[in-house]
């Protein structure tokens, strides 16, 4: 059932890319996907530690403040987890929307690729679901006033109480710097600083703080094969030289603020591609460059006066993310089992009101 009206929606949102209405309903179908979903890979990890802290006997790693807060709350409203996904699947998906509907033109097709990738392993790992949804209404504000920067910032330190790796998207004011090279110049200077972490980690002595830099950024250089590494690569670097030539033939149709977002995409992407050879954990702040990939092209195509040129730009992205979501599913796999199986196919067949 589910599939079927995921393939609905994606064919309606084609013909009605601006419509408030099949935007509303894409909203509800996330929060079904999201908040009534009874199984994924990490489904029962979720609900044992929220089963574990009502009963008083959780004992383990977790440290992120900001999630036991949530959970406390809804342990506190006697709310099983399974209502407490709800309610935060609702949050989130809300928010979520919100964003997408001040920085997007065609929010409807933006629906149709975030559900090709990254929508279902965010549902699985979904504290920095929620963390980088908060991170993109942030974005939203960076860009328009001082008091903007402040909730930006506001925002990223919320994100990381429910993730800790969140910090990283502290990096996105460096996109107020005016030129693409100085973004590259500084980032530069960011790279070296996130590998020189492995030296720092020595001197901090707050547990859990390094315990979370141990997780992420400690970790050996260690050659995956050409074709982990090509994929990388292609997957990450690809949509950022792809908006730069989009930026070339067409610039009359980016505004101000798809400049912006397209600051913030290289940056997120770059950092991604950097590290993720290093450490698989970086694959996860290349979501939030997607959906702002999406958007950024999808603007860019809303404006283009010879539809020719439109559906050329649009069939060039709806190839590269039918790619990547065959990379994604069928290519790369846990304990065996192909994510298609594990997470996408998790995501739709497990659900209390529609399998």
């Amino acid at each position: 059932m589910l599939f079927f009206i995921a393939i609905i929606l994606s064919s309606t949102s084609f013909l009605f890319r601006k419509s408030s209405f099949v935007f509303g309903v894409w909203a509800l179908f996330f929060i079904i996907l999201f908040g009534y979903n009874t199984y994924n890979p990490d489904y029962i990890s979720y609900s044992n530690i929220y089963r574990l802290f009502a009963l008083g006997n959780y004992d383990g790693k977790l440290g992120d403040i900001g999630y036991i807060s949530l959970m406390k709350v809804g342990i506190s409203q006697q709310l099983l987890f399974q209502q407490f996904l709800q309610i935060l699947a609702i949050i989130t998906i809300l928010l979520l929307f919100y964003s997408i509907d001040k920085l997007s033109e065609y929010k409807n097709l933006v629906c149709v690729l975030i559900l090709l990738y990254p929508l279902t392993i965010s549902i699985v790992q979904l504290r920095f679901f929620v963390a980088y949804t908060l991170v993109l209404l942030g974005l939203y504000f960076l860009n328009k006033s001082s008091i903007g920067k402040i909730l930006f910032f506001i925002l990223v330190i919320v994100a990381t109480t429910l993730h800790f790796s969140s910090i990283i998207f502290l990096v996105f004011f460096l996109t107020q710097s005016k030129s693409f090279r100085q973004i590259y110049i500084s980032l530069i200077g960011v790279l070296i600083a996130l590998l020189s972490i492995n030296y720092l980690n020595s001197f901090i002595q707050i547990p859990l703080i390094s315990q979370a830099i141990q997780k992420y950024f400690v970790t050996s250089l260690e050659f995956k094969g050409v074709v982990f590494v090509s994929r990388v690569v292609f997957f990450r670097l690809g949509p950022v030289l792809f908006l730069h030539s989009l930026y070339m033939y067409f610039k009359h149709c980016f505004e101000d603020r798809d400049i912006f977002l397209m600051k913030a995409t290289n940056i997120i992407l770059v950092i991604s591609m950097f590290f993720e050879v290093i450490n698989s954990e970086f694959e996860r702040f290349s979501r939030l460059g997607y959906i702002l990939f999406y958007i950024i092209v999808l603007n860019v195509c809303s404006r283009m006066k010879l539809k020719y040129n439109r559906e050329i730009i649009l069939t060039l992205l709806i190839i590269f993310s039918l790619t990547n979501f065959w990379f994604q599913n069928f290519y790369r796999s846990s304990g065996g089992i192909q994510f298609f199986d594990s997470v996408f196919r998790a995501i739709f067949e497990n659900n209390l009101l529609l399998d």
